[in-house]
């Protein structure tokens, strides 16, 4: 009987299988590991046949983008399968550019869809507090083009309309005391250190400072996206890591074998995040040189049907 292949799920979120070893930075089960994965992967090299990750790569700098990669690379086996999921920008734009002309048309309800497009656009890289302007236009009781939205953003998008229409005359908000009780002592410890700095930060530089202070401490929690990727620039990131035979998949097809069964990003027949880039690639053989690796590489990317 062949033994399961050795996976990872970096960066994993909420969304995991326990077929799968699962990283974050917050550890939502005890099937989750808990590490910065900034400060690369815990693994020996060489260990995995399969790494995952999904809506990651965006929440780091183009350079802790790159070096996540390499990490990916690393502790892959040679001819180990890699599969990206990011925010698809050339995508988004597209639907963007769409809605725009729709709405200087005057067309019925495009006012609508293209407000969502802008937000799904810019919201993640300027919001200055959790949710921002997106989380607004998902709660909005009076919002029309929910079907619009959600074949953008996806199950999230829809769970949470769902939830915020059934709720709305009741109180959403959990006390201190159950978020309290949720978090690790590690996380609790955190908490508490910043809460101290910033009562420090107003008492010596005053109000606006703690503001800006506030500020930062958020932009810097994972939330914010700090890059965007479109297949020629997600390709080009994979390759300058050491991958190769670089291809753009759907949501439903993949080179991970019996991928489908863990529901990562086909839930009960539905993509979870439909405004997605799916790339897979693999990691350089022994032997095979990196000119020879991006030579392979860049016919993939040429190969890539249109939209």
């Amino acid at each position: 009987m062949r033994a399961p292949l050795r996976m990872v799920n970096v960066g994993c979120g909420p969304t995991f299988h326990e077929g799968w070893i699962n990283l974050d930075s917050f550890a939502v089960s005890p099937s989750v590991i808990e590490c910065d994965i900034r400060k690369g992967l815990p693994f020996e090299g060489d260990h995995f046949a399969v790494c995952y990750s999904s809506h990651v790569l965006e929440h780091l700098s183009p350079t802790e983008g790159e070096q996540l990669l390499s990490e990916m690379c690393r502790v892959l086996q040679p001819g180990g399968i890699v599969r990206v999921v990011v925010p698809d920008l050339e995508l988004v734009a597209e639907d963007y550019r769409r809605a725009l002309q729709s709405a200087l048309a005057g067309e019925a309800g495009a006012e609508d869809d293209y407000d969502w497009m802008l937000i799904q656009l810019l919201d993640q890289s300027v919001r200055r507090r959790s949710g921002g302007a997106m989380s607004d236009f998902w709660r909005d009781p009076a919002r029309r083009n929910v079907e619009f939205v959600v074949a953008r953003a996806g199950l999230e998008a829809e769970k949470v309309i769902a939830e915020s229409r059934a709720t709305r005359h009741t109180a959403s908000r959990r006390s201190l005391l159950k978020r309290l009780r949720s978090r690790t002592f590690a996380q609790l410890a955190t908490w508490a250190r910043r809460r101290t700095a910033r009562m420090l930060v107003r008492v010596v530089a005053g109000a606006e400072a703690a503001a800006a202070f506030e500020e930062g401490l958020f932009r810097n929690s994972g939330e914010i996206h700090q890059w965007m990727y479109d297949r020629f620039s997600l390709a080009r990131a994979l390759e300058r890591a050491g991958f190769c035979d670089i291809v753009v998949c759907a949501a439903d097809t993949s080179r991970i074998p019996q991928f489908a069964e863990y529901e990562l990003d086909v839930v009960a027949g539905r993509i979870r995040k439909p405004d997605s880039l799916f790339v897979e690639a693999r990691k350089m053989p022994p032997g095979v040189t990196r000119a020879a690796a991006a030579s392979i590489s860049t016919s993939a990317k040429l190969e890539v049907t249109e939209r």
